[in-house]
């Protein structure tokens, strides 16, 4: 299963995962996860927690791969 990381400004990516699970319903084997991001926290940080996060993400899946999505092109996030 794929596994898809929602990097997000603040807690933006937990509430869109909240909505979607109150509308369709909550997946047990999914393998959803959001990754808040600030521009308060240094770039080596964000970096090592998307590296982290990504990185359990491919065990989980079992291989099948990460796909990430970010909320604004351009925005911090993207960047």
């Amino acid at each position: 299963m794929v596994g898809i990381l929602l990097v997000t400004h603040g807690e933006f990516g937990a509430y869109l995962l909240e909505a979607a699970e109150e509308i369709v319903g909550r997946d047990p084997h999914a393998l959803v996860r959001p990754v808040a991001i600030s521009r308060r926290i240094p770039l080596a940080e964000v970096r090592q927690r998307l590296r982290v996060e990504i990185e359990r993400m491919l065990e989980q899946s079992r291989g099948d791969g990460v796909l990430t999505l970010c909320d604004m092109l351009g925005g911090t996030p993207c960047n």
